[in-house]
């Protein structure tokens, strides 16, 4: 299968925004397509994606976006062991077309997007699993946190 890898423009966001989209209808049995995400999606990936504070990649067969992954960049603190000077990545929306999983695409992806972390000296990379992309992050040296994260909806 003859599948085109790219990191996504601005013209694809229109794309990006339905697969967000289908990723949240997948990831939580609810209908997104009626509601009214996509003007803050747009602003989000125009606003952020010319900074590269989000890297968006995509994978594409038959000019058709049949994959995307995305990497949200951000400065901190130090923490532990000086780990955050040079910026920490989180990785999300990693989703595939039905159709095209199994096939080793989402894993290019990461490998991509660990790459393009590497090539910007990120010193971390972290993420919030499903269980069916669990065994795909294990296998690339994901590891549990060591402290547990908590969460506050405001």
């Amino acid at each position: 299968m003859d599948i085109n890898y790219r990191q996504a423009e601005i013209s694809d966001i229109p794309a990006l925004v339905a697969m967000r989209k289908r990723f949240l209808e997948e990831l939580s049995n609810e209908a997104y397509a009626e509601l009214a995400y996509d003007k803050e999606l747009c602003d989000y990936f125009k606003r952020d994606m010319p900074e590269e504070r989000v890297i968006v990649l995509i994978a594409e067969h038959q000019d058709k976006i049949i994959a995307t992954s995305a990497m949200v960049i951000w400065k901190c603190p130090i923490g532990f062991a000086g780990i955050g000077k040079n910026g920490k990545g989180y990785i999300l929306n990693m989703f595939t077309d039905k159709a095209y999983r199994k096939k080793g695409i989402g894993r290019t992806l990461l490998n991509k997007l660990i790459g393009k972390a590497k090539d910007l000296n990120l010193e971390l990379l972290h993420l919030h699993a499903t269980e069916a992309g669990a065994p795909l992050y294990k296998s690339k040296g994901f590891i549990a946190p060591h402290y547990e994260e908590l969460v506050l909806k405001i």
